[in-house]
């Protein structure tokens, strides 16, 4: 979700963190944010429905949180601040794989990424997507019903994908998948994960 109202519609500019994660991923999120001088400003957490009979794997905590950027940051140029984001959203995501504590989705100003495993119309009502609450709302809204197929079920192989502003789902084999992995692992650290071969048309539109 980009352009959103409501809830976040008063901090567009600062960026929104998406995690799906235990306790124990939490706890390590915001040491990790807290020693890097960002300033939590804002938080949503989601009213769920785990009303028996879903056929959802839900994770114990959904973190959808706005913060500041460090002080050293605030008056730097967008470039630097872009990279700042890259780079946090790497190292935290490196943290939750090492501690199997959960997945960290996105970190960009105006971005809310939500991603689970399940049946989608159980999914919506977890969240009470199908309520006109008017509390998340958003103006692009891209969403897509498809888990990875090749391998294992992975939450971070959900469509759509995500990198610096970016976002892309497809549907439809990558006949190159190992060829432009291998490839673009050297081309820009952003270019990690691909747990699904259609991150390696994100990855491209990225470069280009």
């Amino acid at each position: 979700m980009q352009d959103l109202e409501e809830v976040f519609g008063h901090y567009k500019d600062k960026p929104l963190l998406s995690m799906a994660c235990a306790r124990e991923g939490v706890r390590l999120a915001n040491e990790y944010m807290e020693s890097q001088g960002f300033a939590q400003v804002a938080q949503w957490v989601p009213d769920i429905d785990p009303r028996p009979g879903l056929r959802i794997e839900a994770m114990p905590r959904y973190v959808f949180r706005n913060y500041d950027y460090p002080e050293i940051y605030k008056y730097r140029d967008a470039r630097e601040r872009e990279e700042l984001l890259l780079d946090t959203r790497l190292a935290l995501r490196r943290i939750l794989e090492e501690n199997d504590a959960g997945c960290l989705y996105s970190f960009w100003p105006d971005v809310l990424t939500l991603k689970e495993i399940g049946d989608p119309s159980d999914i919506a009502t977890y969240f009470r997507l199908w309520d006109d609450d008017n509390r998340l709302k958003a103006r692009n809204i891209v969403a897509q019903c498809r888990r990875n197929t090749n391998y294992g079920i992975a939450r971070y192989a959900a469509h759509p994908f995500f990198i610096q502003g970016y976002t892309l789902c497809a549907n439809g084999e990558n006949t190159m998948h190992t060829a432009n992995t291998e490839f673009q692992k050297a081309l820009h650290r952003g270019y990690a994960g691909f747990e699904s071969d259609s991150q390696n048309l994100l990855y491209t539109l990225h470069y280009i």
